[in-house]
């Protein structure tokens, strides 16, 4: 996740609507995740997430995210 800044700690859990830009044009409905934060990125600009809670939905979501983009 890029942030300006990632204001909170290792293992903050979060809950995060989750949406891409061109979502709704490609088909890629938006989503509710839980989970933790588990690592910031060195510059300070964003946090690696790990799902923990999330639907089919959101799993379909991601998966033709990440197809549309390979």
């Amino acid at each position: 996740v890029l942030t300006t800044e990632a204001p909170m700690a290792i293992g903050s859990r979060l809950k995060l609507n989750i949406s891409t830009p061109e979502g709704a044009a490609k088909g890629i409905r938006a989503f509710v995740a839980e989970g933790v934060v588990v690592r910031h990125l060195e510059d300070g600009k964003g946090f690696s997430f790990r799902f923990e809670k999330i639907t089919d939905a959101g799993k379909k979501a991601i998966e033709a995210y990440v197809g549309n983009k390979a």
